[in-house]
């Protein structure tokens, strides 16, 4: 994965490079990424080591086969390794659990090792190889079974985005549960500055509109929720969906039912949560943090979401409403649709308050220094 702003793994890397630049000096050794990403968030960087895949397809395959290494850029990584000072590091942090080889090489080293965990690898992988049976998956899913045993045995400390994933590590892995905390997914709010002409008030569901989990879960909304959703709701809210490339059956569904606006593939998404009034996220299924809600919590609106998609933002009760029925579903939007202009301006401030508590970068900022100074007093006292 690289830093970027357009997928949840790029935006953990974001949080990971502008927490720990805040009070560090940081060498970024990873893919090439855009700058302009880096630039947004004011995230300076001492030293960049970027590494490429390698379009040896043999060479891949052999490093899968006999040593259980199923990235490309392993032999351009082993390249930049040289280049690298070892010595003027305090600490190694890792925004991975999939390539164990990183920590063999670090722990030679004596170096803190510190594993931000974006979810629990081989659950997804058993989950994907549950759906689709093919012998790549078993490959791949055995290898990551290994790298992430592998890695938890070497790091110093690990650091999982949602109390569930910790859990899971500890059943897994075992080890002493103090070297496991959690930092849960923080983003930088959205620029204030967009705005679109957009079907206001509004009910908002965002994301890529051709993935499994999102695609899945907008589908059951329509079909199941808004086809039956009461007049209450029906007569104050209007229904937008953005997102990329909308499956058939989504497309078709908001042409057939009232008050949807589908808006495929646009530009910018912030404005689609910075003039919502609702936010819902049906989402069933998937691997680590919705960074969505996050994204809608930013903008200070109420979300109503699944109890699989809540983990990780426990802290932010107060503004999620839970439902995993349709039913469930038509209660809470109505209960919404209910509240007077001055109850909704009084959740809104409290939903933002909630955000810039747990889930804003100065936040993340905060704890990744408190873990990285407390790991490395306990590693140099003893």
């Amino acid at each position: 994965n690289v830093p970027s702003e357009t997928f949840g793994g790029g935006i953990c890397i974001l949080q990971s490079l502008f927490s720990i630049s805040q009070f560090a000096d940081v060498d970024y050794v990873g893919p090439e990424f855009e700058s302009e990403e880096l630039t947004k968030y004011g995230i300076k960087l001492s030293n960049v080591y970027c590494i490429h895949r390698s379009n040896n397809l043999i060479l891949r395959f052999a490093n899968t086969l006999f040593y259980g290494i199923s990235t490309g850029f392993y032999q351009s990584w082993k390249k930049v390794i040289h280049s690298l000072e070892i010595s003027q590091y305090d600490c190694i942090f890792m925004d991975s659990t999939r390539q164990d080889f990183v920590v063999r090489w670090a722990k030679q080293f004596s170096k803190p090792i510190i594993i931000r965990a974006h979810n629990v690898e081989i659950d997804y992988f058993e989950a994907m190889y549950r759906n689709d049976r093919k012998f790549s998956v078993l490959i791949h899913k055995n290898i990551i079974k290994r790298s992430e045993r592998e890695l938890f045995r070497f790091a110093d400390y690990i650091i999982a985005l949602t109390e569930n994933d910790r859990k899971r590590f500890i059943e897994l892995y075992g080890g002493d549960e103090k070297r496991i905390s959690v930092v849960p997914i923080c983003i930088k709010p959205f620029n204030q500055d967009l705005y679109e002409r957009l079907p206001e008030p509004f009910i908002a569901i965002t994301g890529s509109l051709w993935f499994g989990p999102n695609a899945h879960g907008t589908e059951w909304f329509l079909d199941k929720v808004w086809r039956n959703i009461g007049e209450d709701v029906l007569s104050k809210y209007s229904l937008v969906i953005a997102g990329s490339n909308p499956s058939e059956k989504i497309t078709e569904l908001a042409r057939q039912l009232p008050k949807v606006n589908l808006y495929p593939n646009p530009d910018y998404i912030d404005a689609f949560y910075q003039q919502a009034s609702v936010y819902v996220a049906p989402i069933f299924y998937g691997a680590g943090m919705k960074v969505k809600i996050a994204e809608a919590l930013s903008c200070g609106i109420p979300v109503v979401t699944t109890k699989h998609a809540f983990s990780g933002y426990e802290a932010a009760a107060d503004g999620i409403y839970l439902a995993n029925t349709e039913d469930q579903f038509k209660e809470q939007l109505l209960k919404i649709a209910r509240f007077t202009d001055s109850e909704m301006e009084e959740h809104k401030r409290r939903i933002s308050d909630i955000f810039h508590s747990n889930f804003s970068m100065e936040r993340s900022a905060i704890s990744m220094r408190t873990i990285i100074e407390d790991l490395m007093n306990r590693k140099y006292r003893l």
